[in-house]
């Protein structure tokens, strides 16, 4: 199983759940220094870990990783989509930095690594699984102030729905999860963030956020325990808002076109 954003949070223990249940785990994220701590622990549960590194804003990266890991492992038969970026900016006011790596990692890299892992996949027999960790900002109408960051996990949700059609006749699931706030070092800095950006303090961020919602901030291995049931029990074409308990079923009518410009225009970015 490929894992990307693995080093911490939710990606993390996704890792250590899967090593429980058996799983070889090939590991990907920017913190390297992180995910060989990381490895040294899975491997005491005797299962084989890999480590890659790979720039999710450069085409060339990723496919020469994807390369690598099918020369290296020989089969890959699922893969989570756990990186992710948060950036409190309403998108007519979000710093040209900020949107350039909110849109790498939660449009771009999802969609290029895809790509390049479905390529192999297609000429591969076996029963395969793509899993995209989303957010329920994605299903929701978010405060103002978060709208950037709803409409990259909105596009996230694009992706998963662009390819169970592209990829209807192939033995391939695609299953996409939408977790809640879950109590990791991103959540604590979306809080600090916030208050910055509203001239209040964290605190009252919760409380503010706690009174217009479910009134639940997970923990990181509650969320992953989550996922990791979607991972393994989804069907392909299913949706989980896991901050409810829904499944919502893939919509064939979902409309592609504003991905598809938003991809192709990431392309010529330097």
């Amino acid at each position: 199983t490929l894992i990307t954003g693995a080093a911490g949070g939710i990606g993390s223990e996704i890792c250590n759940i899967l090593a429980d249940l058996g799983s070889d785990i090939i590991m990907a994220d920017r913190n390297q220094d992180k995910l060989i701590i990381l490895k040294e622990k899975l491997r005491r549960k005797h299962v084989k870990v890999h480590i890659i590194n790979i720039d999710i804003s450069s085409e060339l990266s990723i496919s020469q990783c994807i390369d690598q890991i099918f020369k290296k492992v020989g089969f890959l038969n699922m893969v989570v989509h756990g990186a992710g970026f948060f950036s409190p900016f309403n998108l007519d006011d979000i710093p040209a930095k900020d949107q350039s790596e909110l849109f790498i990692a939660n449009i771009f890299g999802p969609y290029m690594l895809s790509e390049k892992i479905l390529e192999h996949w297609t000429h591969k027999p076996g029963k395969k699984k793509m899993l995209y960790i989303s957010s329920i900002a994605g299903l929701e109408n978010n405060p103002q102030k978060r709208q950037a960051y709803a409409f990259s996990k909105r596009m996230n949700i694009e992706i998963f729905h662009r390819n169970i059609t592209k990829f209807a006749n192939q033995k391939i699931d695609f299953v996409c999860a939408c977790p809640g706030p879950t109590n990791t070092k991103m959540w604590k800095k979306v809080c600090k963030t916030i208050a910055e950006y509203e001239d209040i303090t964290p605190e009252e961020v919760l409380d503010k956020y706690q009174r217009s919602s479910s009134n639940r901030v997970w923990e990181p291995r509650d969320t992953a325990y989550a996922i990791v049931d979607c991972l393994i029990g989804g069907k392909n074409g299913e949706l989980f808002n896991i901050d409810n308990h829904s499944i919502i079923k893939y919509n064939p009518d979902y409309n592609t076109k504003e991905l598809m410009s938003i991809i192709n225009s990431m392309r010529f970015i330097p």
